[in-house]
């Protein structure tokens, strides 16, 4: 198959940036959307004018992701996945070693498949945190 990819990638003003890629195939295939898109704004900071030691990060990001209807084989033809939209949260605050973290993925709990009969989790929350050890 034939496609095209387009990738922007980077900050686009202070902290703030983009990261968005969108494929097209000439045709859709078993298993393969003729068009798939994800995309995602965040800010990520040190805020090094406030903590000049690095010792602060901040990190968020709102993403969104769409993938049309989809072929799949089956015995009698085609079965076909339903379009997903998907959105998903995430923020995380670095002090010194310690990361808290908290992300909702696909905050949007619509009745989707990715795969025919299969639908696609609810919403889903995942916390915690990371600290980085060393001697």
């Amino acid at each position: 198959a034939l496609g095209a990819l387009v990738t922007v990638r980077g900050k686009v003003w202070k902290d703030v940036g983009i990261d968005a890629m969108v494929v097209s195939w000439d045709t859709e295939g078993w298993h393969r959307p003729q068009q798939h898109a994800i995309g995602r704004l965040f800010v990520d900071t040190r805020w090094l004018s406030r903590f000049p030691r690095g010792n602060f990060g901040f990190l968020a990001w709102v993403q969104g992701e769409y993938r049309p209807e989809s072929p799949f084989p089956v015995a009698d033809g085609a079965a076909y996945s339903t379009q997903n939209r998907i959105l998903s949260f995430h923020i995380e605050v670095r002090i010194v070693d310690a990361v808290l973290t908290w992300q909702l993925r696909n905050a949007a709990p619509l009745r989707e498949t990715q795969v025919p009969g299969f639908f696609v989790p609810g919403p889903m929350q995942l916390y915690g945190v990371r600290w980085t050890f060393w001697n």
